[in-house]
């Protein structure tokens, strides 16, 4: 299907529509002109609209000149409400790309979670609450945790602050534990590291075509001018960006982080053996990951502080 001047992104039901222009004119004439034609094409196929569940956002930078204004569009003579984030595929995206929306709501999912582990914890031993971490709380950090790498220092610390307080609960130690040793102990990586080794496997995916399809072409190893005794397998950085809002695309973070690890790690074709070597023997305290040597058997993992 096709939507003339916007780009569609489909999965399952959910279905997302993208349109990409300094003015804020061409985009809302953009937008109406391909909305009245997906209107005809549906209405061709015998499939309908529900308007009242559609929504408009405006993504702009905080400090653009677009940020006090919002999209008017309308299907089938309904408006469609513009709104400030939106919820898409489990994800919350707000306009500014700041994912404040997301780790509040992060929070107080992890707060309910939190408590009950705090009830309970006198009676069940560490090894069971170790596995409703692994079940409860980590998949609250993990679920599209690339996507909001690039978030404020300040979210991310509010964000650790949980999952070393779960941590506690775990092993039932003082608030003045020390958190690198905990983590170690617990073999837990923090946040920023789980963060980082999942953007390094979307790269993965994207420089072997093993992805999603629009993950594929946006990363390309580094081609020298002359040839070279051997691989580095770098990758090409864009172009520095201006602003930090730029520096949040997987595009600029997952090619710095890929170019932070050890040649042996780059060098891994399968996507098995990467996603095996980075989760067994990843579990460090900090989120700098540098691998000394490649193998299942032996992988000795050492940290740049």
């Amino acid at each position: 299907m096709t939507c003339g001047d916007m780009t569609p992104f489909l999965f399952a039901e959910d279905t997302a529509l993208l349109v990409r222009d300094k003015s804020l004119d061409i985009i809302n004439d953009t937008l109406q002109r391909d909305f009245d034609l997906l209107c005809k094409w549906f209405t061709a196929n015998k499939l309908s609209l529900n308007a009242p569940k559609m929504k408009s956002m405006l993504l702009c930078n905080k400090h653009s000149y677009l940020r006090n204004f919002s999209l008017d569009v309308a299907v089938n003579s309904t408006e469609i409400e513009s709104v400030d984030h939106i919820k898409y595929l489990g994800v919350y995206i707000d306009r500014h790309l700041s994912f404040d929306e997301l780790v509040n709501h992060i929070i107080k999912k992890w707060n309910q979670r939190d408590r009950l582990l705090w009830k309970i914890r006198s009676c069940i031993p560490e090894s069971l609450a170790k596995y409703l971490y692994k079940t409860l709380i980590n998949p609250l950090f993990a679920y599209g945790d690339f996507v909001y790498d690039g978030t404020s220092m300040e979210n991310e610390q509010k964000l650790q602050i949980c999952q070393n307080n779960f941590l506690r609960a775990i092993q039932k130690c003082a608030y003045d534990y020390s958190i690198a040793k905990l983590h170690d102990e617990l073999e837990i990586d923090t946040l920023a590291t789980g963060r980082k080794k999942s953007s390094l496997k979307m790269v993965h995916r994207g420089l072997y075509n093993t992805g999603p399809e629009g993950l594929n072409n946006i990363f390309n190893f580094y081609q020298p001018k002359r040839a070279l005794r051997s691989e580095c397998q770098f990758l090409t950085l864009p172009t520095k960006t201006k602003t930090k809002f730029g520096d949040q695309d997987l595009v600029i973070r997952g090619n710095r982080y890929w170019n932070s690890i050890a040649l042996e790690l780059r060098q891994t074709v399968s996507h098995d053996q990467f996603k095996y070597i980075i989760k067994k023997y990843g579990s460090i305290s900090t989120p700098k990951l540098v691998y000394s040597e490649l193998g299942p058997e032996n992988v000795n993992i050492s940290t740049n502080t």
